[in-house]
Order: structure tokens, then sequence, then C-alpha cells
């Protein structure tokens, strides 16, 4: 199982990576590279989509 560290720890962790002349650049990559999601789940998320619309389209009417 998998030892994941506690909020503290975590606070800890960033302010020791942001801290220096340029903190807050360090933080707002930091963060932002939280929020990127990766390009391959943004293509499969909109093929699984494009594959829901079609299947709703072709849907017979009876």
């Amino acid at each position: 199982m998998k030892n994941e560290p506690t909020q503290a720890e975590t606070i800890a962790d960033i302010a020791l990576r942001c801290d220096g002349a340029n903190q807050f650049e360090n933080f707002d990559r930091m963060f932002r590279h939280s929020l990127t999601i990766p390009k391959a789940a943004v293509v499969k998320e909109e093929a699984r989509l494009k594959r829901l619309r079609a299947k709703r389209r072709t849907k017979p009417t009876a």
C-alpha cells in the first residue's frame, strides 16, 4: 500500500520548493502543472463523446 503524505507534509514540501527569489513563479508553475490534463486523455474523451453523439443520432425512432 502506498504511503500518502499528510496535508501538513504536502504543504511543507510545497513551501520548500517555492521558497526563493522567484517563489511566485515557482508556485504558479506548480499550480498550473497540477491542473494540466494530458492531451491523450482529452482526445480519448472527445472520441467517446463523438461515438455517443453518433449513437444517439442513429437511434431508430419507433
